[in-house]
């Protein structure tokens, strides 16, 4: 970012935010939660950038706000909202959710993504909100119970942002007419933001464990669905909204949905 200073300007701050097109926050960091203590902009020409390591971001289309603030945050000197476009490549998967943070299914290794787009297509990207308590149910299947582990494998309601996660749910046995079956697990926010969607090929009930190395979202409330989506048929056979609630907890003021990991840099004028 570049900026030209007229005045002097005794201790700001810089902030970027990232948007989904519709308006969902996804994250906002600044050099005051960062730690980072700028005395004064000087009159001149300077600069400031914002490097982020990963974009654990779902492909689609965002929204840049960039703004220089007094350290308070009640006076921006310029703030351009929603100003920049930006655009998230990946696979052109039709789907609703969120974000993108790696997870493997244990035993085994990070898992690829599964194309399922009438999957996602029914489910709507406002499903919990919606239908939060409700479930479709098929004959012979049920969803046993869904547990969520901490970093010390401690069952638990209560995660650390960064720190490894498992969401567990357990099936009771079951035997399926053909082979064309997908375990579904999705990630909401309280408010009904759909975060994540996983899907893994389901054979018969059993367990399936999911492990994230590092879950990256920002403090809030959480609730996981499951299902097991149909892919002869293109309808969900079982649907379980609302299955448990966790909330997440960080030692930082990050705003947003999810941390990504990031430096600053900048140059300002003698």
């Amino acid at each position: 970012v570049r900026i030209n200073v007229l005045n002097a300007v005794k201790n700001p701050h810089f902030g970027i935010a990232i948007f989904r097109e519709d308006g969902v926050y996804c994250f906002g960091p600044n050099t005051v939660f960062d730690g980072h203590d700028i005395p004064e902009l000087k009159p001149g020409k300077a600069w400031f950038a914002l490097v982020f390591y990963k974009v654990l971001l779902a492909p689609g289309e965002y929204r840049v706000s960039v703004a220089v603030w007094d350290r308070n945050e009640t006076v921006a000197f310029n703030y351009r909202s929603g100003y920049y476009p930006l655009t998230v490549n990946g696979p052109c998967i039709k789907k609703n959710w969120l974000l993108d943070i790696p997870y493997r299914f244990q035993p085994g290794s990070f898992s690829g993504r599964i194309n399922l787009p009438e999957a996602e297509e029914a489910l709507g990207s406002s499903l919990l909100s919606k239908q939060c308590g409700s479930a479709v149910v098929y004959e012979g299947i049920k969803i046993e119970s869904v547990k969520i582990f901490d970093a010390y494998n401690k069952e638990t309601g209560i995660l650390f942002t960064n720190l490894p996660a498992n969401i567990t749910v357990n099936f009771s046995s079951a035997t399926l007419p053909h082979k064309h079956f997908y375990l579904w697990v999705g990630i909401y926010r309280d408010d009904g933001i759909y975060c994540q969607g996983i899907y893994k090929k389901f054979r018969k009930g059993e367990s399936f464990s999911m492990r994230f190395p590092s879950l990256s979202l920002l403090p809030g409330g959480y609730k996981i669905a499951a299902g097991v989506w149909d892919d002869r048929r293109r309808e969900f056979i079982i649907c379980h909204h609302g299955l448990c609630s966790f909330r997440m907890v960080f030692n930082r003021q990050d705003h947003g949905t999810i941390y990504l990991e990031h430096r600053w840099t900048w140059s300002m004028p003698k």
